[in-house]
Formats: C-alpha cells, sequence, structure tokens
C-alpha cells in the first residue's frame, strides 16, 4: 500500500498539478511554460493562488467531466494532496473528508486508466489497496476489491476491470460521477478555507 500512496498520491500531483498551477522561479522557463499551458489551466492557477478554491475546481472540472487526460489528473493530484475538497451533498466531518477523498481517489484513478505512464501501469502493479475505502459500509468490499485488482494485474484491457469496478459498485461509471459532481450543492473549497465557510462541522 505504501508504494500505491506514494506512486498514485505523490507522482501525479507534482508531475502534473504543479507544473501546471504555480509559477515556475525562473521568469524565462516560466513565460514559456505560461505560453504551451491550456487557458483552463492557467485560470486554475490563478483562482489557487488567489484561493479561490470553488472556482478552481470549476475550472478543472469543466475539462475534466469531457474526459480530458490532464484535467483528470489535476483533479487528482489537488483532491490527493487535499488541496481541495471535491463538491458534496452535505456538511462533512472530518472522518468523512477523509472516506470521501479516498473514494474521489480511487474513482479518478481508474477513469484515467489510459494514462499509462501515470495510471495503467500503477494500477497493474499495485491495484488499489483496502485501506482507501475508509470504513466498509458492507462486509464484502474486501472481496470485491480483491476481485477488482485481480483483473487489474491478469488483463491487458484495463476497460474490462473498470467496467467490474463498476458492477460491484466500488465506483460509480464515469457518466454518473459526472452527474453526481454537476449536481453537487455544496462546492468545493480547500481545507484551509474550511471553518470559515461553513463547509465543515
Amino acid at each position: 500500500m505504501r508504494n500505491f500512496i506514494r506512486c498514485f498520491l505523490i507522482g501525479p500531483f507534482i508531475s502534473v498539478f504543479l507544473s501546471a498551477c504555480f509559477i515556475l522561479s525562473s521568469p524565462a522557463i516560466a513565460a514559456a511554460n505560461q505560453e504551451n499551458m491550456q487557458a483552463w489551466e492557467k485560470e486554475v492557477g490563478r483562482q489557487f493562488r488567489q484561493g479561490d478554491c470553488a472556482q478552481a475546481w470549476q475550472a478543472m472540472w469543466k475539462e475534466a467531466r469531457k474526459g480530458n487526460t490532464v484535467a483528470l489528473n489535476a483533479l487528482y493530484g489537488a483532491i490527493s494532496a487535499a488541496s481541495i475538497i471535491p463538491p458534496s451533498y452535505f456538511p462533512l466531518s472530518r472522518e468523512l473528508v477523509v472516506e470521501q477523498l479516498g473514494s474521489h481517489i480511487i474513482a479518478l484513478a481508474i477513469y484515467s486508466r489510459k494514462d499509462e505512464k501515470q495510471f495503467g501501469g500503477e494500477l497493474r502493479q499495485h491495484g488499489i489497496p483496502d485501506g482507501l475505502f475508509g470504513e466498509y459500509m458492507e462486509p464484502d468490499v474486501s472481496g470485491k476489491i480483491q476481485s477488482v485488482n485481480k483483473c487489474f494485474k491478469s488483463k491487458d484491457n484495463l476497460d474490462d476491470c473498470y467496467a467490474l469496478a463498476v458492477k460491484l459498485r466500488l465506483i460509480p461509471s464515469f457518466e454518473q460521477y459526472v452527474t453526481l459532481m454537476d449536481n453537487a450543492p455544496r462546492p468545493a473549497f480547500c481545507p484551509r478555507h474550511a471553518k470559515s465557510f461553513g463547509l465543515m462541522k
């Protein structure tokens, strides 16, 4: 599990999110990098620097909901580094925040399975760890995870494993996830602003 968390939570965040969202120390490199970035990436960086986490989520989500791999990676990185808490349907206690983040991390990793460098290879090698699901609501969840992990380690086509994870209700389908996030009434926020925004108990 330690390798999974290190590779999945730290690697993509450093390689995708930091380079896309924050200004580099060298002005020349920063200028060149800014020119190559898409408009939504620049907007996300600006909004994070201003502390506007809800709008930063919206900028990333607008592209991620289309299946944009770079945007999905950026969302994954922001969530896994606990820089942002996704939209929700009810106030989140600290315990629920941890559990919700784990669910989002797993779902986004599987949705990004076609990115072999960041996610496909890691899913094949490590699968998904039980611990990221938090407290199980069903007694057979661990068995379902083992089934999906067996698929990851034995299948060339990870789409089959995605379908199995959806069938076993470990994650929603991508279409369902989009609907859930589109309709969540409570906006995304950054943990450091949680109390002031009244979004966390």
